[in-house]
């Protein structure tokens, strides 16, 4: 703690969070003061997962062994962890979204670390306090539908990785980056981003140790549950490949734009938001013209981010404040460019996008316009789901696919400021 005059100016990081937990706890869990943030409609979502995993848990059974799951290995243990609550439904609720909940807390008190690192001619007042407006802000934005959703551990993950990369510890950045891939998939198109600063920073020795931090770990975390189970794992990839589009993404949004002026005919039924495949030509087209899109946008993203680490001289005199802010931001960006054209949009990714975009906020007072961009699209994700779901899944609304646009071209937006941001910015200048 600081010492003399300035004592008086020093906020705890663990105070801030503190505070963080307890507007968190109001806004999601007080649904007589804020209906609409009200955490009581994500119950069906612990439903399937008690039913599915723990109880079969209980029972001694195996993950992708004897119970075939679509989700990660870490993703699996903490779903199997929780088998001691498996006996009643509200203490599993209790269980998971407590353990989420200090997860989300875990990630704050990293991001408090990372925008003391990025951003040090900022004063520490002002620096936390801005950290935490942003960070609870946006989670609030985003809903209580993260705390019933497994997407918080791979979040965690990537945030620990930034700290171990800034330390100079490529080894362990990667091998996080690694793990955070066994909980959730987007966060291996960050390795490269891990990679190639590695190089830039600490030439051929450091390249070998990030490439030897992701491949270990890669085989420790999936190299056990394939051998045990190959078809069970095998299962967890082909069940995210043979997904159709959701109607909560880009092409959902196309789909029912187009549905809705009657140029195409589209099937519905009371049913998950999405088409599966087969449904019908228009939505099987969209399902395959979505790995090329995707592709297209993440190359665009790299190339951003190419020139990002060129415009900024990264190298191994490159301070760690630079350093940092380089990398948080070409994150965001790649991360955004794979939710803008990947296939599925589930509400809660918005928080893969929260730590990233509250460091570059702190440290840039522009990108606050990103944050507000990103905070709409929470709420729009929000109203569509789950107050308006219904709507979208049995017919043609137009109020909702308004809604569903809106949301979708925000997330446009937010891509294209924060590319364009990428292309401008030079940290090692802009403090």
């Amino acid at each position: 703690m600081p010492t003399g005059s300035k004592k008086y100016f020093y906020i705890s990081p663990v105070f801030l969070t503190s505070v963080y937990f307890l507007i968190v706890i109001v806004f999601f869990f007080f649904g007589g003061v804020f209906k609409f943030f009200s955490a009581s409609y994500v119950a069906d979502n612990l439903i399937y997962y008690r039913e599915h995993f723990a109880v079969p848990a209980a029972k001694g059974l195996l993950p992708y062994k004897d119970v075939m799951i679509e989700y990660p290995p870490l993703s699996a243990v903490y779903l199997w962890l929780l088998f001691p609550f498996a006996g009643s439904q509200n203490a599993y609720n209790g269980a998971f979204i407590c353990g989420m909940t200090a997860i989300s807390i875990s990630v704050l008190l990293d991001v408090f670390r990372l925008t003391d690192i990025s951003s040090p001619m900022i004063p520490e007042k002002t620096r936390r306090l801005r950290t935490l407006a942003g960070f609870t802000f946006l989670t609030i934005a985003a809903g209580p539908i993260a705390l019933v959703s497994l997407d918080y551990i791979a979040v965690a993950l990537v945030t620990k990785a930034f700290l171990k990369q800034a330390e100079g510890k490529n080894f362990s950045a990667l091998g996080l980056i690694a793990a955070a891939f066994c909980a959730k998939g987007y966060p291996i198109l960050l390795a490269p981003v891990f990679i190639f600063q590695a190089l830039k920073t600490g030439g051929a020795y450091q390249f070998k140790k990030a490439i030897a931090g992701l491949f270990s770990f890669l085989f420790i975390l999936f190299g056990l549950p394939l051998i045990l189970a190959p078809g069970g794992i095998f299962y967890s990839f082909s069940f995210h490949f043979e997904r159709g589009v959701e109607k909560l993404s880009i092409y959902g949004a196309a789909l029912n734009t187009a549905g809705l002026l009657h140029l195409i005919k589209l099937p519905y039924k009371p049913a998950f938001p999405g088409w599966d495949a087969g449904a019908n030509y228009y939505t099987d087209f969209a399902m395959h013209i979505s790995p090329w899109f995707l592709s297209l946008l993440l190359f665009v993203a790299f190339l951003c981010v190419l020139g990002h680490y060129s415009r900024n001289n990264v190298s191994s005199s490159t301070t760690k404040d630079t350093l940092v802010s380089v990398s948080v931001l070409s994150a965001t960006l790649v991360i955004s460019s794979f939710m803008l054209g990947f296939k599925v949009a589930s509400p809660q990714f918005l928080i893969w996008l929260i730590p990233t975009s509250v460091v570059i906020y702190t440290k840039a007072r522009v990108y606050r316009i990103a944050v507000l961009i990103l905070a709409g699209i929470g709420f729009s994700a929000q109203w569509l789901f789950p107050w308006h779901i219904l709507s979208l899944m049995q017919g043609l609304d137009a109020n909702v696919v308004e809604v569903l646009v809106f949301k979708n071209l925000l997330l446009f937006i937010f891509f294209m400021f924060t590319l364009v941001f990428t292309m401008k910015v030079r940290f090692s200048r802009d403090q």
